[in-house]
């Protein structure tokens, strides 16, 4: 890493500006499975490219998260690592399940397993950081669980009828392919904002990268019908992105100049400090070389005395 702490703040901004745009790169995942060097091998494993198309996008997306997740766990307060550290697992646990051969309820099981051995596996602190009022850990931990309660939906309904309201499946083959998804995407969107809202550096900005494109796969998947899924994000939010870019760069150059600031502060007092150091020392050292000279005579005299005092005197108002 830079020693630059502008710079290394700048490849934070950057990268959590830019880690949302990886999940798009899965309008290329028709293309690598069929006219790709490696297709035999993904037909072998995937089979259907519609297997291999979900395994991609959720892939990217997952790894998108990782990367966000591990930079925040080391620019945070140690009071909400565990709820970092229990999302973490979560996703590498779904990662891990995605490619496995799992029943229905095996899949529950383990990734409810996986979450419940996290919280107590890295809570040496935990009871003590879910005891401290700090409610950022306690909304963290609850994320996993409302997403996994979305796997108990029967499959092969086109709508949930509730006692109060009906949930439609808005264009997805089954309402509980609908609420995963939906409830996966607030689930990122409450983790970014708590990010946001926790942070209080000047790179915290780059973070309404992903709430925007969040908010916008949000309302596409509600309001607007369209087959496309997370495809049109980009270009809905550009004049957005562009404009958090050019305020990013502008903090930036700006948390550069108050570093020059600091850096140039920071020299100066030092040049002081030394400065009152060798002064002091010379004073110290002429008032030990006079003692050790009065200390040499045996006796003085009144004269000698009164022009001993004067010279003390002298010395220490320089």
């Amino acid at each position: 890493m830079p020693k630059n702490p502008v710079l290394r703040d700048g490849l934070k901004a950057m990268a959590i500006f830019l880690l949302p745009f990886l999940s798009y790169l899965h309008v290329y995942s028709s293309k690598i499975y069929h006219e790709s060097n490696i297709s035999p091998f993904l037909f072998s494993f995937f089979g259907d490219f519609d297997f291999f198309n979900a395994w991609m996008y959720l892939s990217l997306i997952r790894f998108q998260i990782i990367i966000s997740l591990i930079i925040w766990l080391y620019n945070c307060n140690g009071k909400i690592h565990l709820g970092i550290k229990t999302i973490l697992i979560w996703i590498l646990i779904s990662e891990i399940a995605l490619v496995s051969i799992l029943s229905k309820s095996s899949y529950i099981i383990i990734k409810f397993t996986g979450i419940f051995l996290a919280i107590i596996y890295f809570s040496k602190d935990g009871l003590l950081a879910l005891n401290s009022k700090n409610n950022s850990n306690l909304i963290l931990i609850a994320q996993p669980i409302f997403n996994l309660l979305t796997l108990l939906v029967p499959k092969n309904l086109g709508q949930l009828d509730l006692v109060i309201f009906t949930i439609p499946s808005y264009g997805y083959s089954e309402v509980s392919m609908f609420l995963n998804t939906i409830v996966f995407k607030f689930n990122l969107l409450i983790i970014y904002s708590i990010w946001f809202l926790t942070e209080k550096r000047w790179w915290r900005y780059a973070i309404i990268s992903p709430i925007l494109l969040l908010g916008n796969q949000i309302y596409n998947m509600l309001f607007v019908e369209s087959d496309a899924i997370d495809e049109i994000e980009l270009y809905q939010s550009g004049p957005f992105l562009l404009t958090l870019l050019i305020v990013l760069l502008l903090l930036a150059k700006v948390a550069d100049d108050q570093e020059k600031i600091k850096q140039f502060l920071q020299n100066q007092y030092i040049t002081i400090e030394h400065m009152v150091e060798n002064r002091f020392s010379k004073k110290q050292q002429t008032i030990e070389d006079h003692r050790k000279s009065v200390d040499n005579k045996k006796a003085l005299n009144n004269e000698e005395l009164i022009a001993l005092r004067k010279k003390l005197e002298n010395e220490l108002r320089k």
